[in-house]
């Protein structure tokens, strides 16, 4: 089995598996059909069934498009992801500059229009800051006085 580090950059770099995958492509389709094309310049590519090539911006528009449309999705762009996992990422870590890092933005104000508040998170952050302090008073004290300082 072939590992190789998914990143360059001198730090901890994480090892993938990259057995039977394209060399040197992270996004790659495997071809369905053998097919002989005709390139600018008389050149000839081939294409083999069942081998691995690097996927082109047309081909990765052509494949979104088909699966948007065979599993009902309107008004669904692929960009739309990145909004999905900025808000995700966020619920998740309550870090925004974890996921301004995770997303590569240099501003975290860009940062800031991937990340979609939702009331049911919020609701959902208050319940576990609550359920903490419980804990932490009960520790300390054998009571519970108040759930918020200053409110009684």
């Amino acid at each position: 089995m072939d590992t190789a580090p998914s990143r360059g950059d001198g730090g901890s770099a994480t090892l993938s598996v990259t057995d039977g995958y394209h060399p040197n492509r992270v996004f790659t389709y495997v071809a369905q059909r053998t097919l002989y094309m005709k390139r600018a310049g008389g050149l000839l590519d081939k294409r083999v069934k069942g081998q691995r090539y690097p996927i082109t911006a047309a081909g990765f528009k052509t494949a979104w498009r088909r699966a948007t449309a065979k599993a009902g999705i309107r008004k669904f762009r692929n960009h739309d992801l990145r909004h999905a996992f900025g808000t995700a990422l966020y619920d998740e870590t309550g870090d925004i500059y974890a996921v301004q890092d995770a997303m590569g933005h240099a501003d975290v104000k860009t940062t800031m229009r991937y990340v979609h508040k939702r009331p049911e998170a919020i609701n959902t952050a208050i319940t576990a800051i609550s359920k903490n302090r419980l804990r932490k008073a009960h520790k300390t004290s054998g009571l519970i006085l108040s759930v918020c300082p200053g409110r009684n």
